[in-house]
Parts: structure tokens; C-alpha cells; sequence
């Protein structure tokens, strides 16, 4: 249940002609199970959402997709789904969501903070660096819990650039506007 470098390869080089809405979906769940070990029972396709009046293109764990043939075209029409999507699963399960638009060639991630969409920086897969998608994917859907702790693993998951980085800077700058003129708090920090 491993997928070769060979095979990889031809996946990204698909991805990054923009193979339409269908192939992506089947081209990413390949990677998601046979790369990155995710049981396919634990991939959700095509998940109502009647509050919203739509369906979730793909769900796993904690990280929603959106796929689209032409993101060029149709980023406007994803960066108005995800936030309905995120909303509704934020607020029936009381967990935080990653969205991610995509449409083989570029790999778009969102999250709601204080009910706005927010963008974080987007990947693009390179045909000659084609594992560097596997291990972007592994970032947002966290689908392998054992990473072995090198400095590389390290900064790629947690570094600056990561998203997780990036997702726990904004909890903690709402937190601290939540909290940070609470007059504990002045008088800890003066201290």
C-alpha cells in the first residue's frame, strides 16, 4: 500500500495539467491512501451539507477540499463554498477546519478566523519534486501521527513557513485580543 516514485510522478505530472475536477479528486485519494496511509473508509466524498445548500467535495479528519478543474477560473466560486463548509463543520463538531482548494496544479488552504476566510500560501507541485507534495498534504491533513522528529520534518510541520505555524500565530493573536487588557494579565505581564 505504498505508492512508487515512478507512479508519483505520473500523479503530479497529471495534477499539474489540470486534469479537471473528477481526475484531481481520484488522483489526490490516491496519494492520500496509498501515500500517505489514510484509510479510504476515512475519506469522505460528496458529504451533504444541507445547511449550506451544498456538498463538501472531500473530507478528511480535520481538512475539507474543494476541487476544481481551472482554479484560475473558478477561485472565486471555491473562496465562496469553503467558508459555508468550515463554518458548518466548526459548528457541528466544535473543532477547527482546514479548506483546501484545488485544482491539481495549485493546492489553496483556508481556515475562518473570526468568521473570515483567510488565505494561506498556496502550493504549486513541481514534476521534478514530486514527494514535496506528499509532504505538503501530510501538513494539512496530519494523517501520519509518527513522524520521526528530524530538523527537517520539524521545520516543515511546525517552521514558519508551515501551516500549522501559520493557524496557531492567528488562535493566539485572537486569544491574546481576547484577554491581553484583562487587568491580570497587564499586571502578570508588568511584573
Amino acid at each position: 500500500m505504498s505508492l512508487s516514485s515512478d507512479r508519483l510522478h505520473e500523479i503530479v505530472s497529471e495534477l499539474i495539467s489540470r486534469p479537471r475536477h473528477e481526475k484531481v479528486r481520484t488522483l489526490v485519494h490516491e496519494i492520500l491512501v496509498n501515500g500517505l496511509g489514510a484509510k479510504s473508509t476515512e475519506l469522505n466524498f460528496e458529504r451533504q451539507v444541507p445547511e449550506v445548500h451544498g456538498r463538501i467535495d472531500a473530507l478528511l479528519g480535520r481538512t475539507l477540499f474543494e476541487f476544481k478543474s481551472d482554479l484560475r477560473r473558478e477561485q472565486r466560486d471555491a473562496e465562496a463554498k469553503i467558508p459555508d463548509y468550515l463554518s458548518q463543520r466548526e459548528t457541528e463538531t466544535g473543532a477547527h477546519f482546514i479548506g483546501v482548494a484545488t485544482d491539481g496544479a495549485i493546492f489553496i488552504p483556508y481556515e475562518l478566523q473570526d468568521g473570515t476566510l483567510v488565505r494561506f500560501e498556496a502550493f504549486s507541485p513541481q514534476i521534478d519534486k514530486p514527494r514535496e507534495l506528499m509532504a505538503w498534504l501530510s501538513s494539512i491533513v496530519a494523517v501520519n501521527v509518527e513522524l520521526e522528529p528530524t530538523a527537517e520534518i520539524v521545520k516543515r510541520e511546525l517552521g514558519r513557513s508551515s501551516l500549522a505555524w501559520n493557524v496557531a500565530k492567528h488562535e493566539l493573536a485572537a486569544i491574546w485580543k481576547e484577554v491581553g487588557t484583562h487587568p491580570d494579565v497587564v499586571l502578570k505581564r508588568d511584573i
